[in-house]
């Protein structure tokens, strides 16, 4: 299928367990989605779109011969396909409850699959030969996270019940054993015979023997995730996210200490480690995400000046880190951007929207306010019970510092999506002055509203957070409707009919209530900038947010 948009993007990348080849599902500008396989063991790259429709939302798996297993869910079953260049095979059907693929390093099996129940976990192999589906062994439980390669050993953790262990299955007879530990641990890898493992509640990595014992501490600052393993299996590329943006690790199979190659300031998605180098899916300010080779020992050097950075301002309650693109203090206009969540964060990762807002000059601040993850437990947690409470008051400060600065520049904008959507139509009301416009992409009512609306994961989110509290402060409980009166900002709203985490009528109320531009996107999902066709509306919210309307006509005054 030829990808005739300019604008591309590359989700749920994966890599053979060899770190030979990478897949991942390649969307145009205008919704169309493909299979994209990237050969890596030559001297350059070659990249090839595969045969046949996929959704955005399946995952995919490269095989060891160049071809891609996917695995799409609908209608409460999971659909196996085979893509080559010549065309599109179903492998099947499944009715599991739950099913995903696992790259596979061993060219007679195209991928490994994972299905359950929740009860029970089944490890099958699909053959390269037959396109067979072949079931090889049963465990007791739940299988989380990656499945790491011995050898012909599959190594993974097991949930069942409140119980954790860590499984070894042989793949050629199907025979399965549990690795003793003294304690529950969580399973980051396996390299070179042995584990690299984390106490559930710790925060100290480390290593243990195949069988379980010498537990032996990692010199690691943060908390690691596992990446790759090396070729030899004796190395564990690891990542360890540190604000806004990546680092890579590199720990060698039984050691205490860890070596840190260089990397631009970006963010790591996932890694394979091949023969030629550790191939990098990463982003930065400046680059969709994408495929990078580096030197495990080398690093890579940084690239010219970055699209945006990093500043630390001073908070209410202490340091608010925020990534910042462009002149804060002599552009024309600024926006300040809110993450969804609330448990999220920006990063240091390419952002369409942000990236249009800078080509037309305009400079964004996107704050990780309390509430944000990154940033340690206690900063994570302010906001439990008040929501719309210390995040709010973040917020706030960080506009009167933004406005202080800029005496005789317009006020700051506010732009926010889900969660953010609703803080900065809070921050909108509570400082009615501070703010020239506010475009809020799929915005709720209140959290009691949207408990009493929203599916069982929403729910559940709002009850572990406490969000039903109320915040006793002069502003009152953060209600949209009792709110809305207070807003003198022009105001863009925009929603999809089939969001499936918030529900179209609270934007549709809030429309209504603040006399908003209303964008209603018929079949739009919750991700709407993000989605197919969602380069359409990015454009409409950067045009709004620079002060243009679509055909350039200047938006002052009114909504």
């Amino acid at each position: 299928m030829p990808m005739e948009s300019t604008v591309e993007r590359r989700l749920s990348p994966a890599f053979t367990a060899d770190g030979e080849r990478a897949a991942c599902v390649l969307v145009d500008g205008v919704g169309r989605a493909a299979v994209e396989v990237t050969e890596l063991d030559g001297k350059v790259p070659v990249a090839r779109v595969l045969a046949g429709p996929v959704s955005v939302r399946c995952q995919v798996v490269p095989a060891p011969d160049g071809r891609a297993v996917s695995v799409s869910s609908a209608d409460g079953a999971h659909r196996l396909s085979l893509h080559d260049v010549e065309g599109q095979v179903g492998l099947g059907e499944s009715r599991a409850p739950a099913l995903r693929a696992v790259p596979s390093r061993d060219r007679r099996v195209l991928a490994w699959l994972v299905s359950g129940d929740g009860e029970r976990s089944a490890l099958s192999r699909v053959d390269a030969r037959t396109l067979s589906v072949a079931p090889v062994a049963v465990v007791e439980g739940r299988v989380a996270g990656a499945v790491w390669w011995c050898g012909d050993m599959a190594v993974m953790e097991v949930f069942a019940g409140r119980s954790r262990r860590i499984v070894r299955v042989d793949v050629r007879t199907g025979a399965t054993r549990t690795v003793p530990t003294s304690g529950p641990v969580t399973l980051l890898a396996a390299a070179g015979g042995e584990l690299l493992v984390r106490p559930p509640q710790g925060t100290v990595t480390g290593w243990l023997g195949a069988d379980g014992s010498r537990l032996r501490a990692l010199s690691c600052q943060g908390i690691p995730r596992a990446l790759a393993v090396d070729p030899a299996g004796k190395r564990v590329a690891l990542r360890v996210d540190e604000g806004t943006r990546s680092r890579l690790l590199i720990a060698e199979a039984g050691a205490a200490e860890v070596t840190e190659p260089p990397l631009p300031a970006g963010v790591v998605r996932a890694a394979g480690w091949g023969r030629r180098g550790l191939h990098l899916f990463r982003t930065d300010p400046v680059t969709p995400p994408g495929l990078s080779t580096v030197d495990p020992d080398a690093g890579m050097r940084a690239r010219g000046a970055p699209g945006a950075r990093t500043e630390v301002f001073a908070g209410p309650a202490g340091p608010i880190e925020a990534v910042v693109y462009g002149d804060r203090l002599r552009a024309r206009r600024l926006v300040v951007a809110l993450h969804g969540g609330p448990e999220a964060a920006w990063d240091l990762g390419w952002d369409p929207l942000f990236a249009r807002l800078s080509a037309a000059g305009v400079a964004v601040v996107a704050p990780n306010q309390r509430g944000s993850t990154g940033y340690g437990a206690a900063h994570r947690r302010a906001i439990r019970g008040a929501w719309g409470g210390p995040d709010l008051a973040d917020v706030l400060w960080l506009g009167a510092q933004l406005a202080a600065v800029r005496p005789r520049a317009q006020a700051p904008a506010l732009f926010g999506t889900s969660y953010g959507a609703f803080l900065a139509l809070l921050a909108a009301a509570a400082e009615p002055e501070r703010w020239s416009r506010c475009a809020a992409v799929a915005p709720f009512l209140s959290a009691r509203r949207l408990h009493a609306d929203a599916g069982p994961a929403v729910r559940s989110l709002i009850e572990r957070l406490d969000g039903r509290e109320d915040v006793e402060d002069a502003l009152g409980p953060r209600d949209l409707v009792r709110l809305a009166s207070r807003v003198v900002a022009p105001v863009l709203i925009a929603h999809g009919t089939d969001d499936d985490v918030i529900p179209v009528a609270h934007s549709r109320t809030l429309a209504g209530l603040l006399g908003a531009r209303y964008r209603e996107v018929p079949g739009g999902g919750h991700d709407l900038l993000t989605e197919p066709g969602g380069e359409a509306l990015t454009g409409e919210v950067a045009a709004f947010l620079s002060g243009q309307g679509l055909n350039g006509q200047s938006l002052e005054g009114g909504r």
